[in-house]
């Protein structure tokens, strides 16, 4: 390859951490950073914050700044009625319903 392109080439780093689920969404950064940030900027999360969770246990006291427009407790909601109406109707397990409820009750918390 060109030598052009050398700072393309990853720097080999012995800190780096992945931080959040294993799919979209989760992240490789290095943790001296994640240690001394002060803050942290965070937009489009959807319904995962995953990354936002596993960054608060490196780093207590940062200070999380989220944005994302379609965020809202109304699609945990909707889930939560309509395994409601599956488990009255005997097509779903109280687990499923529960495992919404819980859901439902984890994003209530993160967002306090």
């Amino acid at each position: 390859m060109d030598k052009k392109y050398n700072f393309l080439k990853p720097i080999k780093n012995q800190n780096l951490v992945r931080l959040g689920r294993k799919a979209d969404g989760g992240y490789i950064v290095d943790k001296n950073i994640v240690e001394r940030t002060g803050g942290l900027i965070s937009f489009g999360m959807g319904s995962d914050w995953s990354f936002e969770l596993d960054y608060i246990k490196i780093n207590k006291n940062v200070k999380i700044f989220m944005y994302d427009c379609y965020v809202s407790r109304i699609p945990y909601l909707k889930e939560i009625f309509k395994y409601l109406k599956r488990f009255l109707t005997f097509r779903c397990r109280f687990g499923d319903l529960q495992k919404r409820i819980t859901s439902y009750q984890n994003f209530l918390n993160f967002f306090k």
